[in-house]
């Protein structure tokens, strides 16, 4: 259980790491990176609380939890953030770098996800805390996507 929290907090660790020096590479869209980044640092303190709880209480996986857990575990891949840094090498349209936080965000997602389904029920209002911030962040790439194309207009434009 320790090292899937463990990898969580690696991952939100290189996410937010990413957002915040494309924060300051990209200055015409340090915004928008600088919200994700705040959004990595939440789930970071709710992860944080999560493994000082496994660290306090003896956290028992049944068998088949276990090893659906060691499993997964096998196929999470490490985060490449230098990967997603080349990505964005050069000129930067925003709905390159839109695209590109949009597509970390789903793959955050779909961890958290698995996630609550492997922990003990006493750490599953952790995980869905940080579920619930993961929908919020794709939310609002989509929105942020849509007044790029023209399609939603700010709130006091309507």
């Amino acid at each position: 259980m320790r090292k899937l929290l463990e990898r969580a907090v690696e991952f939100e660790r290189a996410t937010r790491r990413f957002y915040e020096e494309q924060a300051v590479r990209r200055t015409g869209l340090s915004s928008i990176f600088r919200v994700f980044a705040a959004a990595k640092s939440r789930n970071l303190e709710l992860l944080e609380t999560a493994l000082r709880r496994v660290d306090r209480t003896e956290v028992r996986l049944s068998e088949e939890s276990r090893r659906a857990l060691e499993g997964y575990l096998a196929t999470v891949r490490r985060v490449d953030a230098w990967g997603l840094i080349s990505s964005l090498e050069g000129a930067v349209k925003p709905e390159t770098a839109l695209n590109v936080i949009l597509r970390g965000e789903r793959r955050a997602l779909s961890f958290y996800q698995k996630l609550y389904s492997l922990v003990p029920r006493d750490l599953k209002p952790l995980i869905q805390g940080i579920l619930n911030k993961q929908y919020e962040s794709l939310e609002r790439v989509r929105e942020i996507m849509l007044r790029q194309s023209g399609w939603l207009q700010p709130a006091n434009h309507v």
